[in-house]
C-alpha cells in the first residue's frame, strides 16, 4: 500500500466511523469497517513514523454526543483489539508473555454491543456510561435503569465500576424494529445501535 492509498483509506474509515458512532446510522457492514480498519492498522504497523496522529486506529470508541450529558469515567475505559486469525491470537499472547509473563486467561466470544460502565456506591446503581472517548462518555443511567438484567442494588458496600457491553439478541432487535416501524419510527441499523440508543 502506497502512502497516498493508507491516507485514502484513513480518510474513507473516518466518515465510516462518525457515520456509526456519532450518527448512529452505519454506512459500511462491520465487515467491511474490519476490513479497512485492518488494512490500516497493518500500514501503521509497517510504517510507524508514517501513522497519522488523528488516525481511527488510535481512538477507543466514539465521540461524546450532546443529547446526552456527559461524565468522566474514574479509570480510563480502555477497549481491546479484535482479532480474526490464529495467528493474531498467537501474536497477542507473545505480547502477553513478553510484557506480563505466564498468566491465567480465558476466551469469550466478542458481543458487537455498546460498552458500558456500571458504577456502584454503597450497594446502589449510582450511573451509567458509555465508553465514549475512553476518558468521558454519555451518562445513560436511565436509559440502563431499564434494562432488567441490570441490577439496581448489589450486596457489594464499597465503590466499584462494572464494565461489559450492552447486546440485544437478533430475535429480540427484529421485534423492536417491527414495534418502531408500527408506531412510525425509524427502525434501527442494527443490534448495536438498538442497544445504544
Amino acid at each position: 500500500m502506497t502512502y497516498q492509498n493508507y491516507l485514502e483509506r484513513v480518510a474513507q474509515l473516518k466518515k465510516w466511523s462518525h457515520a456509526y458512532y456519532v450518527e448512529d446510522n452505519p454506512v459500511a457492514t462491520d465487515e467491511e469497517y474490519d476490513k479497512l480498519y485492518h488494512e490500516i492498522l497493518d500500514y501503521e504497523r509497517v510504517n510507524p513514523d508514517k501513522a497519522l496522529e488523528d488516525s481511527p486506529t488510535k481512538r477507543v470508541g466514539g465521540v461524546v454526543r450532546d443529547e446526552f450529558s456527559k461524565a468522566k469515567h474514574i479509570k480510563r475505559m480502555w477497549s481491546m483489539e479484535d482479532v480474526f486469525t490464529k495467528e493474531e491470537v498467537q501474536e497477542w499472547l507473545d505480547r502477553v508473555m513478553k510484557n506480563v509473563g505466564e498468566c491465567a486467561y480465558f476466551c469469550e466470544p466478542k458481543f458487537d454491543g455498546a460498552s458500558m460502565n456500571l458504577l456502584y456506591e454503597n450497594g446502589k446503581l449510582l450511573r451509567a456510561i458509555t465508553r465514549g472517548d475512553g476518558v468521558v462518555g454519555e451518562e445513560v443511567t436511565d436509559n440502563v435503569r431499564t434494562i432488567r438484567s441490570v441490577p439496581l442494588t448489589i450486596a457489594y458496600q464499597g465503590l466499584i465500576e462494572i464494565r461489559g457491553e450492552v447486546v440485544i439478541r437478533k430475535d429480540d432487535f427484529e421485534v423492536i424494529n417491527h414495534e418502531r416501524l408500527e408506531e412510525g419510527e425509524q427502525p434501527f441499523a442494527n443490534p448495536r445501535n438498538a442497544a445504544a440508543g
